[in-house]
């Protein structure tokens, strides 16, 4: 049977429009490729996932490149069927210092190249070839949504430039093959914030985020940034992607930001902060806030989330976010309102621990740290319990605090605060750790630069309804919920060498805590504005809440509001007379 050769250029000529209609209804899937630059400890591709809410397939293996993907999608062992079918956007991100765009070794079809290859610029062709020649087979699949289209799936492919401007001889042949396709590129190289032209104290700007070096032409340049959702760069090519992915698929993505607490409560003598948290732009951001009705000098930062540091004198009273600029000078949504209160009394556990994954059986009771890490074989969760005796009926506040140690360079993942009321004790370990059930009560996100200092859970309305229904003793469980392999450490009871900062529930007494007196207008009745998983509502009231085109995604009065399944975007709670905007990230 003669073999059929595939004109593949026209086929590139319009790439299509995804609404925004069609991806709530079905979220964006996209795929990325590529090697050491792109796999998941990186944490750039999963962030920009995130702030699109799409739902991201991280195919990169370090040492891999561009002709590893040719090589698997020859033997077909890269993507499954179902990858092959949800993938909206396949996103190549292979940087090797080659001319990928050398035409002399193309051939018109790529049937006819002598596979597996070793040559990058085969490579790309062959990947970009057969991948659209695969989604426009779809339409002939009985099993495929495609199946009896006209042209199948449409084929979107992005490529992307090196991190930085040091590669020219990739950066200039991606650009080629870009334009050669009508494919769209991230420039990270151009957006990225400074130039290999442009020397610091007479060096590469490049060193400045990176953990290692490459030589290029005799010249020393940063090789790869340094790892993890909290670095710079990680968080600066996740903006950049956002920015180019949002045009690919026509949509606007809305810049926003909110003020929320670190620290819901300190002791006398200790530091207090306040947390805010941007999605959108590009840096560096400019935000703007008050204490009191008294404005504060303006802040420029280049990291995400920022952390300020609260005056002594302005525990117990309001901070109030005022704006948000970017790079581009474009503003911010934002809102938020937070209040760090005076504690007074600090409770301290009766019983804390952690299990560990790939030792099924043993304990660590008596372990001077509390450790956390999530998959591979290694996953380790934290178990911690108090008496609910020391909790009194007026207790207004009760923050549940951690105190991090060390974390690895891989950070940023979400971590998950459940609850039960059951009495737990040196036996516990990994094997048997499951034999009660846990409730969930909220969600925070681990960043390297809490290292020293509280994470804090404000657990005031969960302690206080378990108590009134008679616990005696509550017990938390703290795990990793997103994936990642950065190990935690937090100071246990038994830490010689800081007992101080063990695990404690930390209460403030009294009056109404600052949070709670403050305007209808600021006073959160339903938290956090900015959410993921969890909604609280710390009070019996029935809450109504909307999605952005009116319909009804909840009504009823419970204490926690499950939003794990729901769409990205913006909600409406309405609890009695007062309305509340809510954002879904």
């Amino acid at each position: 049977m003669k073999r059929l050769k595939i004109i593949f250029l026209t086929l590139l000529s319009v790439i299509p429009a995804f609404s925004a209609e069609s991806s709530e209804e079905s979220p964006l899937t996209i795929t990325l490729t590529g090697a050491s630059f792109a796999v998941k400890e990186n944490g750039w591709f999963e962030l920009g996932c995130s702030q699109l809410g799409a739902i991201g397939i991280n195919k990169a293996v370090s040492a891999q490149a561009i002709m590893n993907t040719a090589n698997d999608m020859y033997g077909e062992k890269f993507f499954t069927a179902e990858q092959m079918e949800k993938t909206d956007i396949f996103v190549i991100d292979h940087v090797h210092n080659k001319n990928v765009s050398d035409e002399q070794w193309l051939k018109e079809d790529y049937h006819d190249y002598t596979m597996p290859t070793t040559n990058y610029a085969i490579a790309y062709d062959y990947v970009i070839k057969r991948y659209i020649d695969e989604c426009r087979k779809l339409k002939d699949n009985p099993a495929s949504k495609y199946y009896g289209s006209e042209n199948g799936k449409p084929a979107v492919i992005v490529l992307c430039t090196h991190w930085h401007d040091s590669r020219t001889t990739y950066n200039k042949a991606i650009r080629q093959l870009a334009e050669k396709w009508n494919l769209p590129l991230i420039e990270f190289d151009r957006l990225i914030g400074f130039s290999k032209d442009d020397l610091i104290d007479g060096k590469q700007p490049s060193l400045l985020y990176a953990s290692d070096t490459e030589t290029i032409d005799k010249v020393v340049y940063g090789w790869h940034p340094r790892r993890g959702q909290g670095e710079y760069i990680q968080q600066k090519m996740a903006q950049i992607f956002v920015k180019e992915i949002a045009e690919v698929i026509g949509r606007t993505i809305d810049f926003k930001a909110t003020l929320t607490h670190k620290d819901f409560a300190v002791m006398e003598g200790e530091s207090a902060y306040c947390r805010l948290i941007a999605e959108g732009g590009l840096y560096p951001y400019t935000f703007s806030y008050d204490i009191n009705g008294s404005t504060q000098p303006t802040v420029e930062f280049s990291t995400n989330p920022l952390f300020i540091k609260i005056p002594e004198s302005a525990i117990g009273k309001p901070i109030n976010a005022i704006a948000l600029t970017d790079g581009e000078g474009t503003a911010a949504t934002i809102e938020g309102c937070v209040c760090v209160n005076r504690a007074t009394r600090k409770i301290l556990p009766v019983f804390d621990s952690y299990v560990q994954e790939s030792a099924q059986t043993k304990t660590y009771a008596d372990e001077p740290i509390l450790q956390l890490k999530s998959g591979q074989g290694w996953s380790r969760e934290i178990y911690l319990t108090f008496n609910t005796d020391e909790v009194k009926d007026d207790d207004k506040n009760i923050v549940l605090r951690l105190f991090l140690d060390s974390t690895d360079k891989n950070c940023g993942e979400t971590l998950a605060l459940e609850g039960n009321t059951r009495t737990y004790d040196k036996t516990l370990s990994w094997s048997n750790k499951n034999r009660y059930s846990f409730e969930p009560i909220g969600t925070t996100t681990l960043n390297q630069a809490e290292i020293g200092s509280y994470l804090s859970w404000d657990v005031t309305s969960w302690i206080q309804e378990k108590k009134a229904a008679g616990a005696t003793k509550v017990t938390f469980r703290i795990g990793v919920k997103t994936e990642g392999a950065s190990l935690s450490a937090f100071h246990a009871s038994e830490s010689t060498e800081h007992p101080e900062l063990c695990p404690n529930l930390i209460v403030v007494e009294g009056e109404k805590s600052s949070v709670e007196t403050l305007s209808p207008k600021n006073t959160p009745a339903i938290y956090p504005s900015l959410f993921s998983d969890y909604l609280h509502i710390p009070h019996t009231d029935d809450v109504t809440i909307f999605a952005i085109d009116g319909n009804i995604v909840y009504s009823g009065n419970d204490t926690t509001i499950d939003t794990s399944h729901w769409p990205s975007g913006l909600y409406i709670a309405k609890i009695k007379t007062s309305v509340t905007k809510l954002i879904k990230r």
